[in-house]
This record gives C-alpha cells, sequence and structure tokens, in this order.
C-alpha cells in the first residue's frame, strides 16, 4: 500500500513545470472560497473613471485572475485595487485572457506591470484569505500501515489525500 502513495506522489503534478496553458511567471496561489480577496478594477486609460467590483480568483507576485463585470478587451491596461477589510495596495496590469462567465460577469487573466510583493502574500496568507500550499492536494481513500521511532511496530492508517509534498 505504502508503494502505491510513492507512485502517486511521484506522479503528481509538478507546480515548478508549467503547464501549456499557463503563462504565469510565478507561483499562484488561490484564493479559499470561505474569505474573500475582493477587488475593484479600472480601465487605465484617459477618460476611463468607471470602476467595477468583483473577486480574485487566484493571485502571485506576477498577475491575477478576476471574476467581474464590466467591459474590458485583451491587451487593455487596467488597475487592481486589493481589498480585505482594508486595501492591499493598487496594481497596474495588462489583461491578458477573458473568459464569459455567468450573467454579465466574466474572468481576466491579467499579467502585473506592478508587482505584488511577496509581503502582501504573506499578510494574505496569515489572514487566511489565500492558500500558501505550493502544490495541490488529490482527495484518495488508500488503506497503509505506517512506524516511526517512537512507536514499536505498524499502525493500520487510511491516507485521506496527497500532494507531491506529502500525505494526510
Amino acid at each position: 500500500n505504502l508503494d502505491i502513495c510513492r507512485y502517486l506522489i511521484m506522479n503528481a503534478p509538478n507546480p515548478n513545470r508549467p503547464q501549456t496553458n499557463d503563462r504565469r511567471r510565478e507561483q499562484r496561489y488561490k484564493t479559499n472560497s470561505d474569505r474573500r480577496l475582493h477587488c475593484r478594477t479600472s480601465v487605465d486609460e484617459p477618460g476611463q473613471d468607471q470602476s467595477w467590483e468583483g473577486t480574485t480568483v487566484d493571485i502571485s507576485t506576477s498577475g491575477m485572475r478576476l471574476l467581474s463585470e464590466g467591459n474590458f478587451e485583451v491587451g487593455q491596461p487596467i488597475s487592481t485595487e486589493l481589498i480585505t477589510t482594508r486595501s492591499h495596495g493598487i496594481y497596474r496590469g495588462i489583461v491578458r485572457r477573458i473568459e464569459p462567465w455567468f450573467g454579465r460577469q466574466m474572468i481576466l487573466g491579467c499579467s502585473l506591470r506592478d508587482t505584488i510583493p511577496r509581503k502582501v502574500l504573506q499578510e494574505l496568507a496569515s489572514e487566511g484569505i489565500i492558500n500558501r500550499r505550493s502544490d495541490g492536494r488529490y482527495s484518495i481513500e488508500v488503506p497503509a500501515t505506517i512506524s516511526w521511532p517512537l512507536n514499536p511496530g505498524e499502525i493500520d492508517v487510511e491516507i485521506q489525500d496527497y500532494s507531491s509534498g506529502g500525505m494526510k
């Protein structure tokens, strides 16, 4: 059973190996669904003064995905303020991708001209807003046996999930 777990861990997707559809240079961190990272986004062009409220889907130091309403176009410069109970800064970026969503909402994939400081990401992680886990976890139910120096013999357990960094 432990061999199955080792196989699953060794063959888990590697977050350090970019997928073909992932252009982000930095590690992405998903926002936790129970704690929202709100955003206020506006087009960063002369004569554009309207802003739209939205929710951050994921974030890195060099980009983000946002769920928002509004009239955006690929290649358009934007400014986005990240908001929890307070502002975490305003960051300028460029819309790189638009995915239609429900109603008038869309998901914007944006690269940033202003880097989000790692300190801001750490604050968001400390507040439970983003998950800084470096890899995905996969749910499984596999019986296994474990042993360690503080306990003589083996103990039967069930592995509930795993990632390339470990298992629970």
